[in-house]
Formats: structure tokens, sequence, C-alpha cells
């Protein structure tokens, strides 16, 4: 800060206000932890750390960042209780609590916590060694080196005077307690003045004892004063020293302390070195100016005056080129000509303020507010007004029902008085050219002469009684236009022979019909002219292209953007401006921003908000000197060489709503606007004078888990480790300067891919990144369209998880090889298999094939019996068999069933059915026995045959069973079913085997049931067997009905067991003989 020297024998300063006071802009901050502010401090990344009772917050970029003490959590704050902040030389953030200290790790936002005995009051850098000195409440003095770890403290020890004499620092708030010199340290107590010797660390006591000693023991601060040697007279080496009844000085040169006599019995706080000679001060809670007369060798002090609370003030600070002095709730800052350029009284007691880059932030105990402190470039012309124009004669206002008019060239005013009709009507249009006024409200168009101020008014004329409701008007320099719901008129355009005759016969009458004369542009929202060729916004057309003598006409113009035609996709255009010195057609709409219509190139181009665009609502356009001026309801943006700036309230534009045409140019470098709210006037070229740009910083990293669970990301080197449980990253970014920081923007590219605009603000989210390596890339362009100075690049390994690594890559390989092998090698069993199968299923088929050639081809015709037979094979073939043998009256039936499955058994079948063939007809014991001689020689191993063969007479039977299930027989008579088991062996057993046989009577209605195990046997999905109780019982039901009928309802009984019959386990085989006669 440069403090110019003054007289201060002359200078005696009454505070008043600086004229640019009242165009301060200021703003509360919203969303902090707590309103009850402690601390205030800026960094030199531009971010403002705020304490509160409740937490510590980061303000970066107008969005607030909270934190808390977490117990559970030791790298979150100690307390919520922030009592102050400090920033060191370093910008390392450090924030006191209660319980020790809070310091700030930027790599991956958190705290390093440092607990002390008792609660630390204030800290101080040395310059010379970097270490930090930290005072407490009770225990003494703490010393942190340059690695932020405790590495020395001083306390009191009552019987060692070399250590400090007190522990309670607690009254050391001045931010000069501590003094740093090359080999000595000045401690302030209240109990005297400790000075530390940097070789041994002893502590030296000096004590209020004595004539030429301290004025107290209550030391407050230091300040320094060094003048070279000059004609005037020997150079001084001083060391200030405040206390709490005087001034002293020590001369280090002559070692001795001298006492300022003017400041006996005074209160001396805040020493303030403002440049070589000169001081600021607070005597008795005055300011006092302090200056060395290095001529006449003594200190001169002069009290800055202030009527309005008594001079008094708790403390002062020196930031940039400012002074600020506090009271319990009121400021003032001083310029360098020590002139009040602000003044603040609150409702609440002021904690602390800052100043940075010109912005001052004021916390108190309700809360933070930031004021600009630049003289505002915008400047409030007057009150608001519902049309404004301006042109080199006149001057034009409507307030309530009064034109307002100045005579520029004659300077003089007068007033023109309107009917309400025409003020209340929110479609009115006006226009001013040269002299003239036309206004139209209500269908009525009233035509003024400004030259003539007592009769301005030339006519008013009705539209509405020729041509029906008129919506708007337009003027050029051929033309005036005038639209209806259904129609666009033209007239004569000279209004120095403007009349209501002009209108009584039009130009050319244009009338809207959507067969007719579809492309007639029916209330017409704007018109512009190029050339021969009109451009007009409607609300049917949108955007239309005519030539002059002709609306019924378009014209098609092959505007194109990415190669289609856009002119289509346009909803409404708003406005129309014409840059002729371009040659590009700009249209403005309501939410979907300008559009730009390059007749050089035919080429269509739109820009947003998110170009840059305050909004996309565009209510006037207007182009001068190489800038387009852009208005829409958030304020107003300036478009010059493809920079978008703004202007909004951060600027001193106060402004919400806005006349129809609101941008108003008044000389070569002055523009006005206007709106309900006041007239405003800026001059644009200033606004360019001030263009710097700004350095993109990376505050935090947040990563997200596919819970979206958060955890703070460290960054070193800017590069970032993370592993495949992060599926997203959060950048916030930031630039700093807390100006206009919502119309920044952020743009960001991942491994050198196009780049994107960011749609979160300063919050810049990854999702989806590759693993292993990555690069990301971020840049801004500020509020004035200026692009940052740097781009943040950060390199990203994101580790997979093991099954994705290398490693794993490598091991699937592996393990791929090894399944084709075994694929190849299954392929080849599998071919195997599959020609087994077709072999077996051949082999079964010819099974199957021979069985069935060996069944009887009918059932024996007779009318004594009723016969039904039945036969299912099953998955392999078995080797069940039937067979009926007729000779002479003799009638034989046979059942049986081979062991084994397959081809086999259907050769034992085959040598049963010729064995039967062959041996004598006689009882069924002899014929089992001749056969199973006959199998007994063909030797067939281990297989068998079971077989029942039964002897059908007149009125018996005769049965014989080799093995074979029991067969049931019913008897009519006594209306009795039996279950008859006949044991013996199946043939091809033992050679010499004498087989049995039962005779039974069969008369008419005694049925005889014989089948093979395979239904009896039948599992279910239980695997449960059906068994032959079901069976007799399944008979027993079905005893009176045909041998057909039991027949089915065994096998009814069947597929109730077992759902599916088509996948037998063993071959079914049913012989059912009824006796009918």
């Amino acid at each position: 800060m440069i403090f110019q020297k003054k007289n201060l024998a002359l200078l005696i300063v009454f505070l008043a206000f600086h004229p640019f006071l009242d165009a301060q802009i200021s703003q509360s901050i919203n969303g902090l932890s707590s309103n009850y502010i402690e601390s205030v401090k800026s960094d030199n990344m531009g971010i403002i750390w705020i304490g509160t009772n409740e937490g510590l917050n980061a303000l970066i970029d107008g969005r607030i960042y909270q934190y808390q003490s977490d117990l559970s959590d030791p790298a979150s704050l100690l307390n919520t209780q922030i009592n102050d902040i400090y920033v060191m030389d370093n910008n390392t953030i450090i924030a006191l609590s209660n319980e020790g200290l809070n310091i700030f790790q930027r790599s991956n936002n958190s705290f390093k916590q440092i607990r002390t005995e008792t609660r630390p009051i204030s800290l101080y850098e040395d310059p010379f060694s970097n270490d930090i000195y930290i005072t407490t409440e009770n225990s003494g003095l703490i010393i942190l080196n340059s690695d932020i770890e405790i590495s020395q403290s001083y306390k009191f020890d009552v019987f060692d005077p070399s250590t400090i004499s007190t522990n309670n620092l607690s009254s050391l708030l001045d931010n000069s307690g501590i003094y740093f010199e090359q080999n000595k340290i000045w401690v302030a107590t209240d109990r005297g003045l400790n000075i530390i010797n940097r070789v041994d660390s002893s502590v030296s006591r000096r004590l209020e004892n004595a004539e030429g000693s301290l004025s107290s023991n209550a030391i407050n601060g230091f300040s320094s004063l060094k003048t070279a040697s000059s004609i005037s007279g020997a150079g001084v080496d001083y060391i200030l020293i405040g206390t709490n009844r005087g001034l002293d000085i020590y001369d280090k040169k002559n070692n001795n302390i001298i006492n300022i006599d003017q400041f006996n019995n005074s209160d001396i706080r805040n020493l303030t070195n403002l440049n070589s000679n000169l001081f600021a001060m607070l005597v008795n809670s005055k300011l006092t100016l302090l200056e060395y007369d290095t001529i006449n060798q003594k200190f001169e002090s002069k009290i800055i005056v202030n009527e309005k609370n008594n001079s008094t003030f708790e403390s002062i600070y020196q930031y940039e080129n400012y002074l600020v002095a506090t009271g319990e709730d009121y400021l003032y800052i001083f310029d360098e000509d020590f002139r009040v350029i602000f003044e603040k009284t609150s409702d609440y007691p002021i904690s602390e303020v800052n100043i940075k880059e010109n912005v001052l932030w004021v916390g108190t105990q309700n809360g933070l507010t930031k004021y600009n402190l630049k003289e505002s470039l915008i400047k409030r012309l007057g009150d608001g007004t519902d049309y404004y124009s301006r042109n080199e004669y006149y001057e034009i206002q409507l307030k309530d029902n009064m034109f307002f008019i100045n005579d520029i060239l004659n300077e003089n005013t007068y007033e023109i008085e309107v009917s309400e009709d025409f003020v209340n009507d929110n479609n009115k249009k006006i226009i001013q050219k040269n002299n003239y006024l036309l206004a139209l409200g209500n269908s009525t168009l009233h035509f003024y002469n400004l030259d003539f101020s007592f009769f301005a008014l030339q006519f008013s004329y009705n539209f509405e009684l020729e041509l029906g409701e008129v919506h708007n008007i337009e003027l050029n320099e051929e033309s005036f236009y005038v639209t209806t719901s259904n129609a666009t008129y033209e007239f004569e355009s000279d209004l120095n022979n403007f009349s209501e005759f002009t209108f009584y016969f039009p130009k050319n009458e244009y009338v809207y019909d959507e067969l007719l004369s579809p492309n007639v542009p029916p209330k017409f929202i704007d018109i512009e002219r190029i050339d021969n060729n009109l451009w007009i916004s409607s609300d049917i057309k949108t955007l239309s292209i005519h030539q002059i003598e002709n609306l019924d006409e378009t014209l098609n113009f092959d505007f194109t953007d990415t190669g289609s035609n856009v002119l289509s996709t346009i909803n409404r255009i708003d406005n129309l401006y014409y840059d002729k010195e371009n040659n590009i057609m700009y249209g403005g709409t309501s939410g979907r921003g300008l559009y730009t219509f390059d007749l050089e190139s035919n080429t269509v181009n739109r820009i947003t908000k998110e170009d840059g665009l305050l909004s996309n609502n565009i209510s006037d356009i207007y182009y001068q000197d190489g800038i387009l001026f852009v208005q829409s309801g958030q304020g107003i943006n300036l478009i010059k060489d493809g920079k978008i700036r703004s202007i909004t309230e951060e600027d001193g534009l106060f402004m919400t709503s806005y006349t129809k045409n609101s941008v108003h140019q008044i000389d070569s470098a002055n523009i006005v606007l206007s709106g309900s709210d006041g007239l405003y006037q800026f001059d644009y070229g200033d606004l360019y004078k001030i263009d710097a740009s700004n350095e993109i910083k990376l505050f935090k990293v947040i990563g997200y888990d596919k819970f979206n669970n958060p955890y703070p990301i460290q960054i070193v080197d800017n590069k970032i480790q993370i592993d495949y449980q992060i599926t997203s990253l959060l950048f916030d970014v930031y630039i700093g300067n807390h100006y206009k920081s919502d119309n920044n923007r952020f743009y960001y590219s991942i491994n050198n891919d196009p780049y994107n605009a960011n749609i979160n603000g300063n919050q810049i989210v990854i999702s989806s990144l590759p693993y292993y390596g990555s690069e990301l890339s971020i840049y801004l362009v500020d509020a004035n369209g200026n692009r940052s100075l740097n781009e943040i690049e950060i390199a990203i390994t994101n580790k997979p998880p093991f099954w994705f690594s290398y490693q794993a890559l490598l091991l699937y390989i592996i393990a791929l090889i090894g399944i084709y092998w075994l694929i190849q090698k299954r392929r080849v069993e599998k071919a195997k298999d599959e020609f087994e199968k077709e072999r077996r299923e051949k082999e079964l088929n010819e099974a199957r094939d021979l069985q069935q050639s060996l069944l009887p081809k009918i059932t024996p015709a007779t009318t004594n019996f009723d016969i039904s037979t039945y036969l299912q094979s099953a998955n392999e073939m078995g080797g069940d068999y039937f067979d009926f043998i007729e000779f002479e009256d003799k009638l034989y039936s046979i059942c049986g069933d081979a062991t084994g499955h397959g081809v086999t058994s259907g050769i034992m079948v085959s040598v049963t059915k010729a064995g039967l063939n062959g041996v004598e007809l006689n009882s069924p014991s002899t014929m089992l026995g001749k056969l199973n001689t006959i199998v007994k020689k063909v030797n067939f191993g281990r297989i068998r045959m079971s077989l029942s063969v039964v002897k059908l007479e007149e009125n018996s039977i005769e049965i014989s069973s080799a093995a074979m299930p029991p067969y049931f027989i019913y008897s009519a008579k006594n209306k009795k079913l039996n279950e008859v088991l006949i044991p013996n062996l199946p043939l091809g057993g033992l050679s010499l085997t004498q087989y049995e046989s039962n005779k039974h009577d069969f008369g008419v209605g005694d049925i005889l049931v014989m089948m093979s195990d395979g239904l009896p046997e039948l599992p279910n999905e239980s695997n449960e067997l059906l068994d032959y109780e079901a069976i007799y019982d399944e008979i027993f039901d079905n005893i009176d009905k045909s041998a057909k009928q039991i027949s089915n309802a065994l096998l009814g009984l069947g597929k109730k067991w077992r759902t599916h019959l088509d996948d037998l386990p063993d071959d079914i085989t049913l012989v059912v003989i009824k006796k009918v006669a």
C-alpha cells in the first residue's frame, strides 16, 4: 500500500462521502454454515474463508463449501467453533478453534489437526525461518516449524526468570503483538516485554520499573522505523512499542527506551506502518496518523476526526491501497489520500472485514456482505420510463400519461399529455424519426411534429374504422406498414406530407388467405429492409423474405446450418436487426437465443446462454462500432470479435424490466439503457479498457462410487490415482475473482477429444473413465468473454479390478486356450458319441422293426372271446412280446418279456417265437419245458426269457408261466378277482427246469389279464413304482367293461401315474381276454 506522505500540520481529515459512494454494489452471501461470523480472510488463490460459530466456509466464485467437525473423522475440523483464520505467506490456511489448530490440506480437501492444551489466540509468521508462533490462552507460546509440526514452546516458570513472563497470552489480540528480527523475537504480554534470543532460545524481560523504562507492562504491539542518514541528520533504527499507557521507542543504536510524552497515559493499539515514515494507530480508540519528521527528527500526529461517532474505533486494517477502521457496528475505508471512500453502519456488531482486489467483505454477527469498491462504470441517469428514444434533435421519455420532450438543439423541454388508453395498451408502438413521433395505441395512430411544442399533435387516426384492429406498425425509407390479424397494408412514408389522407389510399394491400395467398405475413412482429428485400417476422410465417414490390411471394434463400435448412425450424423471431457493415441479419427469439444470418456465406449460427448470453430470451439488438449489444431480462451482452461479455447487477445495472427498444446510442461512445427501473448510461469504450484474463484453478476433486458415496481424491503434481470402485469424478474449478462468477463458462476435454461445454457451472462431472491412463483438460471463458490464461491438465490413472487387469487378461488368454482345447476335445468326443448314438438308433430302429414283425398282425377272430392287446416300446427297446397260436379248434395266447434291451433281446424273442412254432401244441407247462431246452442250446449268456402260455378251451383255461409277473383272473360266477403268481424260472436258465401250470374255469364274463413288468414297475417323477395293488383296483373298477376298455383303463392309470408315457424306462405289454360266449 502506498500512502502519500502528508504534512500533518495541515492535515485534519473530516469524514465525508467520496463522490462515488452512492454507486457501491452490495450482495449478501447466503448458504453459510452460520450467519454468526467470527473471521473473514482471503488467500492468494482467490478463495474467501469465513469462520463462524458453526463451522468453516470457503466461498469460491459464488459457491459455498462448508466444513464441519466430525469426531469419527480425524481429517475434519477439531471443533465447529472457528475463532479466527490465518493465511500464511505460502498460502497455508490455518483455522483456530477452541481445541487447537486446523490446517487445510489442499491436496485432498481435508484438515490436519493440531491440538493445544488451551485455546490458541493468534498466529504470527516468522519471515526469517517461516516458523509459526502461536499465542495461547494459558499454555504460553507454541512454535510450528515449516512442516507444520510443533517444534518448541515457551512457558512461564515462576522459579526461572529466563522464561516468558506469563502463560496467559489471551490479551495479545493486536496483529502486531510479535515483532521478528534477525537475532531476536519481541513478544508483547500484559506482564511486560519478552525478548527471545534466537541463538540459545533464552528469554529476557523488560518491565516498567524506573524512569527510562517501559510506560507500562501491558504491551499491545510493535512496529519499526528505520531511516537513512542524510544532510539533515543521522538515521534512526527504532522499534515502536504500544502500551496501554503510552507509546515507547526502543532505540536499537543506543539500546535505550524513549517515552513519547504526547502519548503519556494513552492506550496505543494497532500500530500499522503505512509507508517508511507514516503510521496509523488507535490512540484511546481514536484513529491517529503518526509521522516521523526526518528533518526535525521528531514525531508528529493528527487525529482523523469523525463527528458521527466521536472518532472512536476498535481495530484498523491495511489492505491493498485501503486503510480500514472499524467500530463495534460501523466501518470506514480510506484511500491513499485518506479520503473516505466507503462508510457503513451495521445493525449488528462487525466481526471482521477483508478487502481483496477492490472487493470488501464485511462479516457481522448476522452474516457476510460483499461490496464492490471500484467505481461503477454504469451510471444511473434517472428514474424508470415506459419509453425512451433519442436522436440528434430530441430526447423522449414516456412516464405515466406524459411524453417528456427534450429539445436538444434549442435546450428546451416540454410535455405532451397522452390518454390513459394509450398508456395502458401493452402492445403500443412508438417510433421516433427526425422531428416526428408516431405513437400507436388501441389501433389509433397519434402523429406528432416535435418542432411545434404547443401544437405537436398533428392528427390522430383510428385504423380500426377502416382496417380492423391494428397490431403493429413499421416505418422505413420507402413505406409505412400497418398489420392486422389477416392483412398487411403499405402506405407512403414521407412524414413531411403525412396526414390522415395518407391512409385512405394504401400503396398495396396484402390479405392473408391460407389457400389463395398463404405467403402474406399478417400480424407481423418486426420488419427489416435489405436493399430491395424485406425480412418479416410474424406469428404465422415465423421468418420470411419478400421483395418490396410484392409481399405475396417469398424469396428462397439457401441458408444452411450443417447442411440443413433452418428457417423452418425457427419458432418465432421477436426482433430483427440488420448489421449493414458486416451484411448480417440478427434475429432475437424468446427461448432460443440469437440467430445470425450471414448473407455473405449464406450460413446461420445460433448463439445461446451456453455460449455466454445472459438469457435465451432476446428483447433488443443494436450494433455500433463493431459491438453487437444484445439485451435480455437478465442484463445486456456485448459481442465483439467473437467474445461475449455481460453487464449485470454486479456492474451496477439494477434493471429488471426493459422497454421494448431499450438500447440507445446517445453519442460516439455512450449507450443508454431504458426500462421501468431506471435509465442507465455507460461508456462501452471503458468496458474494454478493463479486459484482463484469469487463471483457472482446481479446488478439489471428489470421487463417487456406484452408490453415490463421496470420497476425497488426493491430487499430487496434477496426477490422480483411483480404482474401479470410483465410477465418477467431480472437479471443482474456479478463477477466484468473485466477479460475475455465475457467467463463467467451463469447457473440458478427455484424451484430446473435442471440448464439451459444462452444464453444471464450475463443477465438472466425468463418468465412465477408461481404465489405466487418461488426460483431462479444462479451461474457462469468463464473463468478459476472455479465455483463461491457462488450462488445467490432469493425468488420471484408473486402476481396473483384477479381473480386468493385464495380468487377468493374460490368464484369460491362457484359460481361453485351455477352453478351446477342451472344446475341441469335447467336439471329438461328441462326434464319437453322435456316431455311437446314430449306430444305436439304427440298431434300435432295426430291433423295433424286428419286434413289430414278431407281433401278430391281427387279433384272432373268435366268437367266444373278446381279446385286446397293447405294446409300447421303451426309449431303449426291450424284449416284450405277445402272440396267438391257432390250430384247428385250439387257441393259445402268449405274453413274454426278454431281459435286457436292444437287438439281443429282439433275437431272444425271435428264437422264442420260432420255438413256439416248432414245438408240439400241448399243455403250456410241457411247451415251456421244450422251449427252455431250445433257448438254453442257443446260449444267450445272461439274457433270459420270461413267458406265459395260456391254452384257451371252451369252459376253462390252462396257464403256465416262466418268471412272468402275476396274472389277474376274474370269476364272474364268484364275482372275485384273483392275482396269481406262478413261481417258475425263466427260459434259458437251467436245462432240466420243470414248469408248473394252473387250470381255471373260464365261463362267460370271466376275464384274464396278463402283462409284462413295465406297467406295475412304472416309476413316477418321484421315482415311486405304480405296483400291482393299483392295477388290481383299476381292473376291478372296470370289470364289467369290454377287454378294450379294461386295457384303456390300465393305460389311463399309467398316464396319471407318469405324465409322459412316451418316455418309458421299459416296455409295457397288456393282453386282456374276456369270455363272451
